[in-house]
Protein backbone atom coordinates (compact mmCIF):
# COMPACT_ATOMS: atom_id res chain seq x y z
CA UNK A 1 0.00 0.00 0.00
CA UNK A 2 1.79 3.28 -0.77
CA UNK A 3 0.07 6.24 0.72
CA UNK A 4 0.65 9.77 -0.55
CA UNK A 5 -1.57 12.07 -0.29
CA UNK A 6 -4.42 10.15 0.95
CA UNK A 7 -5.95 8.40 4.21
CA UNK A 8 -5.41 5.42 5.00
CA UNK A 9 -7.07 3.79 8.63
CA UNK A 10 -6.79 0.37 10.16
CA UNK A 11 -8.60 -0.79 13.09
CA UNK A 12 -8.64 -4.20 12.53
CA UNK A 13 -7.40 -7.14 10.02
CA UNK A 14 -4.19 -8.03 8.54
CA UNK A 15 -1.83 -7.02 5.89
CA UNK A 16 0.78 -9.53 5.87
CA UNK A 17 3.32 -11.46 3.39
CA UNK A 18 3.84 -9.18 0.60
CA UNK A 19 6.90 -8.12 -1.07
CA UNK A 20 8.05 -4.72 -2.78
CA UNK A 21 11.03 -4.43 -4.80
CA UNK A 22 11.77 -0.93 -2.38
CA UNK A 23 10.26 0.14 0.70
CA UNK A 24 7.05 -0.55 2.14
CA UNK A 25 6.45 -4.01 1.85
CA UNK A 26 3.10 -3.63 4.13
CA UNK A 27 2.37 0.12 3.73
CA UNK A 28 4.70 2.74 2.39
CA UNK A 29 3.71 6.30 3.58
CA UNK A 30 5.70 8.89 1.53
CA UNK A 31 6.37 12.74 1.22
CA UNK A 32 3.05 14.81 1.35
CA UNK A 33 1.70 16.84 3.38
CA UNK A 34 -2.24 15.42 3.03
CA UNK A 35 -1.82 11.96 3.58
CA UNK A 36 -2.41 10.70 6.86
CA UNK A 37 -2.17 7.26 8.48
CA UNK A 38 -4.21 5.82 11.48
CA UNK A 39 -3.51 2.65 13.36
CA UNK A 40 -5.21 1.28 16.13
CA UNK A 41 -7.69 -1.61 17.28
CA UNK A 42 -6.03 -4.84 16.69
CA UNK A 43 -4.53 -4.05 13.53
CA UNK A 44 -2.23 -6.35 12.13
CA UNK A 45 1.08 -5.60 9.99
CA UNK A 46 3.49 -7.94 10.03
CA UNK A 47 5.49 -10.57 7.39
CA UNK A 48 5.92 -8.02 4.81
CA UNK A 49 9.45 -7.58 3.26
CA UNK A 50 11.59 -6.00 0.54
CA UNK A 51 13.29 -7.60 -2.19
CA UNK A 52 11.82 -11.24 -1.63
CA UNK A 53 9.65 -13.37 -3.95
CA UNK A 54 6.31 -15.18 -3.91
CA UNK A 55 7.12 -19.04 -4.62
CA UNK A 56 4.07 -21.11 -5.36
CA UNK A 57 1.98 -18.86 -3.27
CA UNK A 58 4.68 -18.42 -0.23
CA UNK A 59 6.94 -15.48 0.38
CA UNK A 60 10.58 -16.22 0.23
CA UNK A 61 13.57 -14.24 1.34
CA UNK A 62 13.75 -10.69 1.53
CA UNK A 63 14.61 -7.55 4.61
CA UNK A 64 11.47 -7.19 6.83
CA UNK A 65 9.94 -4.12 5.54
CA UNK A 66 6.18 -3.76 7.34
CA UNK A 67 5.40 0.54 7.83
CA UNK A 68 8.18 2.59 6.62
CA UNK A 69 7.61 5.99 7.66
CA UNK A 70 10.22 8.25 5.61
CA UNK A 71 11.05 11.62 7.14
CA UNK A 72 8.91 13.67 9.23
CA UNK A 73 5.73 10.84 8.64
CA UNK A 74 4.84 10.13 11.50
CA UNK A 75 1.59 7.41 12.32
CA UNK A 76 -1.76 8.64 13.69
CA UNK A 77 -2.74 6.09 16.53
CA UNK A 78 -6.63 5.52 16.82
CA UNK A 79 -8.89 7.21 19.61
CA UNK A 80 -11.96 6.23 21.44
CA UNK A 81 -13.32 2.71 20.39
CA UNK A 82 -10.21 3.00 17.82
CA UNK A 83 -7.59 3.39 20.30
CA UNK A 84 -4.49 0.87 19.75
CA UNK A 85 -5.63 -2.56 21.64
CA UNK A 86 -4.21 -5.90 22.98
CA UNK A 87 -3.93 -7.97 19.83
CA UNK A 88 -2.06 -5.05 17.71
CA UNK A 89 1.10 -5.70 16.28
CA UNK A 90 2.85 -3.36 13.77
CA UNK A 91 6.44 -3.50 12.09
CA UNK A 92 8.04 -0.20 11.83
CA UNK A 93 10.92 0.86 9.46
CA UNK A 94 12.13 4.79 9.01
CA UNK A 95 13.92 6.06 6.12
CA UNK A 96 16.76 7.05 8.80
CA UNK A 97 17.75 4.91 10.97
CA UNK A 98 18.09 6.04 14.61
CA UNK A 99 21.17 6.28 16.47
CA UNK A 100 21.71 6.75 20.33
CA UNK A 101 21.21 10.26 20.67
CA UNK A 102 18.58 10.83 18.29
CA UNK A 103 15.65 8.07 18.12
CA UNK A 104 12.85 8.65 15.41
CA UNK A 105 9.43 9.56 15.73
CA UNK A 106 6.89 7.21 14.82
CA UNK A 107 3.96 9.12 16.02
CA UNK A 108 4.56 12.47 17.43
CA UNK A 109 1.20 11.67 20.01
CA UNK A 110 0.80 9.05 22.45
CA UNK A 111 -1.20 9.17 25.20
CA UNK A 112 -0.87 5.88 26.74
CA UNK A 113 3.13 3.79 27.37
CA UNK A 114 1.74 0.68 27.03
CA UNK A 115 1.19 1.39 23.19
CA UNK A 116 4.94 0.76 22.60
CA UNK A 117 4.13 -2.73 22.86
CA UNK A 118 1.77 -2.73 19.87
CA UNK A 119 5.09 -1.87 17.69
CA UNK A 120 8.05 -3.65 16.83
CA UNK A 121 11.13 -2.36 15.20
CA UNK A 122 11.69 -4.43 11.58
CA UNK A 123 15.41 -4.36 12.22
CA UNK A 124 16.66 -6.18 15.30
CA UNK A 125 18.80 -3.70 16.03
CA UNK A 126 15.95 -1.05 17.44
CA UNK A 127 13.23 -1.39 19.10
CA UNK A 128 9.85 1.21 19.57
CA UNK A 129 9.60 2.98 22.98
CA UNK A 130 7.93 5.69 24.54
CA UNK A 131 9.13 8.97 25.83
CA UNK A 132 7.56 11.83 26.75
CA UNK A 133 4.43 11.57 25.27
CA UNK A 134 5.63 10.41 21.63
CA UNK A 135 6.84 6.62 19.94
CA UNK A 136 10.34 6.19 18.75
CA UNK A 137 12.59 4.20 17.15
CA UNK A 138 15.85 3.82 19.34
CA UNK A 139 18.62 1.93 19.64
CA UNK A 140 19.05 -1.40 21.36
CA UNK A 141 22.26 -2.17 23.13
CA UNK A 142 24.23 -5.42 23.53
CA UNK A 143 23.39 -6.49 26.89
CA UNK A 144 20.69 -8.09 28.79
CA UNK A 145 20.57 -7.95 32.25
CA UNK A 146 18.10 -10.73 34.06
CA UNK A 147 16.75 -11.50 31.02
CA UNK A 148 16.11 -7.82 30.27
CA UNK A 149 17.11 -6.51 26.96
CA UNK A 150 18.86 -2.70 27.48
CA UNK A 151 17.53 -0.33 25.24
CA UNK A 152 17.80 3.32 24.96
CA UNK A 153 14.32 3.32 26.59
CA UNK A 154 14.68 1.40 29.67
CA UNK A 155 18.49 2.54 30.27
CA UNK A 156 17.97 4.88 33.21
CA UNK A 157 15.76 2.29 34.97
CA UNK A 158 16.65 -1.37 33.20
CA UNK A 159 13.95 -3.16 35.30
CA UNK A 160 11.48 -0.18 36.59
CA UNK A 161 9.16 -0.68 39.31
CA UNK A 162 9.95 -4.52 39.37
CA UNK A 163 13.35 -4.44 40.96
CA UNK A 164 12.17 -3.27 44.28
CA UNK A 165 12.11 0.27 46.17
CA UNK A 166 14.35 2.65 45.64
CA UNK A 167 16.74 -0.06 43.54
CA UNK A 168 17.87 0.84 40.09
CA UNK A 169 19.95 -1.02 37.30
CA UNK A 170 21.50 1.58 34.71
CA UNK A 171 23.49 1.77 31.73
CA UNK A 172 25.88 4.49 30.32
CA UNK A 173 26.51 3.54 26.41
CA UNK A 174 29.12 6.48 26.28
CA UNK A 175 31.13 4.63 28.92
CA UNK A 176 29.58 1.10 28.69
CA UNK A 177 28.90 1.22 32.37
CA UNK A 178 26.34 -0.75 34.03
CA UNK A 179 25.29 0.71 37.63
CA UNK A 180 23.22 -1.33 40.56
CA UNK A 181 22.66 0.87 42.99
CA UNK A 182 20.84 -1.23 45.94
CA UNK A 183 19.40 -4.11 43.23
CA UNK A 184 20.46 -7.75 43.37
CA UNK A 185 19.92 -9.70 39.60
CA UNK A 186 19.45 -13.23 41.59
CA UNK A 187 19.89 -16.20 39.22
CA UNK A 188 16.56 -18.19 38.76
CA UNK A 189 17.23 -21.22 35.84
CA UNK A 190 18.90 -24.17 35.91
CA UNK A 191 22.92 -24.90 35.63
CA UNK A 192 23.80 -24.95 32.24
CA UNK A 193 20.70 -23.28 30.82
CA UNK A 194 21.35 -20.31 28.47
CA UNK A 195 22.20 -17.21 30.50
CA UNK A 196 22.11 -13.59 29.61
Amino acid sequence: MFIVQSKFKMTGGKIANNTATQNGGGVLYYYAASGIVTLGGIAKITGNVTGGSIVRGTLVGGTPNNVHLVNDKYIQLGTGADEPKSGMSVGITTATAPTENNPVTISAICTQPDYATYFFADNSDYCVGYENDVLKLGCVYPLCVGGVQVTRFNKDDVFGVTDGDGATVSYDDATHTLTLNNATIARTDEVGANNE
